[in-house]
C-alpha cells in the first residue's frame, strides 16, 4: 500500500547565487501537505512481517593486536544487512534490502518492517522511539514508537527527484536530506507536518554525506567540497575543498576534527574544523564503508573491500594494527554496541568484545 498525498507547488523561491566551492544555493519555501491524515498513514503497518529464522552461533575467536589490544568474537549471526544502527538503550537496527529488522540487546528479533518499496540507503536514530529513513524509491520515512512497536508516521514524498542518498534527523526534529537530484534539503517539522523551508543545489556531488556535531554545525560533505552550516539559523559558516573519490563516510574523530572516507578509492583524510584545513591523508589500501572510533581508547577502525579491520591512532594517526575475518568476505558496516563492536557482511552479523 502506498502513501497517498498532495505535493503543492512552490510559493515563494529566491535564489542565490555564490561562488564558494561550485555550488548555488536555493532558498525555497515549499509546503508538502502530505499524509494529514495519520491514522491512514500508521495502516501502512501491514509491513510488520513474520518473525525470520535466525541461527546465533557462539564461538572463540581472539585477535591480538598488540599487548595492550586484542579482539574476541562473541557471537555470529546468520543474517545478511548492509545498514546497522544502534539505539541509544541498545535495541539495534539493521536493514536489508527493502526490510528493516530490529533486535533486543539480547539479539533477538523483535521487529520485522517492510519499510520502503526499494532498497534503503540510510537509517538515522534520534532517540529511543524516533528514526527516518531514506531510500532509492525517492522517499524519506519518519518512523515513530507507538505501544512498544515502531510504526510509520510519516511520508515525504515528491520532496526529491530521485535516491536519497542520505538523511539526518535533527535533535529539534528537523529532517535532512541529500539526493541524486544533486540537492539536499532541510524539513522543519511545523505541528504534523513537515515542510521544506530550504535548500542547497550542489555541483559535482550527487552523493553528499551529512553529519552534526556536538557544538550544532552541520556538516556536508561531497565531490563538490565540505561545507559548514549553523544548524540553528542554516547559515554558512565557511566551506573547504576537500576531495575524496565517492564519499561515504564522514565520522566526527573530537571535537575539532573530523574524518572523511571513500568508497570509490581507499583514501582517507583527516579536516581541522579549526584551522580549516586539510592535516592528514592517509591511504588506506581498500575502499571504506565503514569508519568506527574508539575515543577511550584513542583509535579509530576502517573496514571495507577487504577482510581486514585496520586500526589508527587517532591523535598521531599512525597505523597501529588489523585483524580479520576472512571466512565473511568484505565488510559492509562496522559500528560500537555499548563496548563491544558490530561488523556486518553480505551474510552474517558478527559481534566482537574489545578488551585491553
Amino acid at each position: 500500500m502506498k502513501c497517498s498525498g498532495k505535493y503543492l507547488k512552490k510559493k515563494q523561491m529566491v535564489s542565490s547565487k555564490r561562488n564558494s566551492n561550485n555550488i548555488n544555493f536555493v532558498n525555497e519555501k515549499i509546503k508538502n501537505n502530505i499524509n494529514n491524515n495519520h491514522k491512514n498513514t500508521h495502516n501502512l503497518n501491514q509491513n510488520n512481517y513474520p518473525i525470520p529464522e535466525i541461527k546465533i552461533i557462539k564461538e572463540k575467536k581472539e585477535e591480538i593486536i598488540s599487548q595492550y589490544l586484542s579482539f574476541k568474537t562473541i557471537l555470529t549471526i546468520n543474517q545478511s544487512c548492509n545498514l546497522i544502527s544502534v539505539f541509544p538503550l541498545g535495541n539495534i537496527i539493521c536493514a536489508k534490502e527493502n526490510f528493516l529488522l530490529i533486535f533486543d540487546f539480547n539479539f533477538k528479533i523483535i521487529q520485522h518492517i517492510l519499510a520502503h518499496d526499494n532498497d534503503l540507503f540510510c537509517i538515522s536514530i534520534k532517540d529511543d522511539n524516533n528514526f527516518v529513513t531514506s531510500s532509492y524509491d525517492d522517499t524519506i520515512k519518519i518512523w515513530k514508537k507507538i505501544k512498544n512497536k515502531f510504526k510509520l508516521y510519516y511520508t515525504i514524498i515528491n520532496g526529491h527527484n530521485s535516491w536519497i542518498y542520505n538523511v539526518l534527523y535533527c535533535p529539534n526534529y528537523n529532517i535532512i536530506s541529500c539526493s541524486h537530484d544533486h540537492s539536499i534539503k532541510i524539513w522543519i517539522k511545523n505541528k504534523s507536518k513537515y515542510e521544506c523551508m530550504m535548500g542547497i543545489k550542489t555541483k559535482g556531488s550527487n552523493d553528499s554525506t551529512l553529519l552534526l556535531n556536538d557544538i550544532n554545525i552541520l556538516i556536508i560533505s561531497g565531490g563538490g567540497g565540505t561545507m559548514f552550516w549553523n544548524i540553528n539559523n542554516y547559515e554558512l559558516l565557511f566551506s573547504i575543498y576537500i576531495f575524496c573519490c565517492g564519499q561515504k563516510i564522514l565520522k566526527r574523530l573530537n571535537k575539532e576534527k573530523i574524518i572523511i572516507g571513500a568508497d570509490l578509492d581507499s583514501k582517507i583524510k583527516i579536516v581541522d574544523i579549526i584551522s580549516r584545513k586539510e592535516i592528514k591523508a592517509i591511504d588506506n589500501g581498500f575502499k571504506c564503508n565503514g569508519i568506527c572510533v574508539l575515543p577511550n581508547r584513542n583509535l579509530f577502525m576502517v573496514g571495507g573491500t577487504s577482510h581486514n579491520i585496520k586500526l589508527y591512532n587517532s591523535e598521531n594517526y599512525e597505523y597501529i594494527g588489523n585483524f580479520s575475518d576472512s571466512n565473511n568476505g568484505h565488510i559492509l558496516g562496522l559500528i560500537l554496541f555499548k563496548n563491544d563492536l558490530i561488523l556486518s557482511y553480505a551474510n552474517v552479523i558478527v559481534l566482537w568484545s574489545i578488551s585491553n
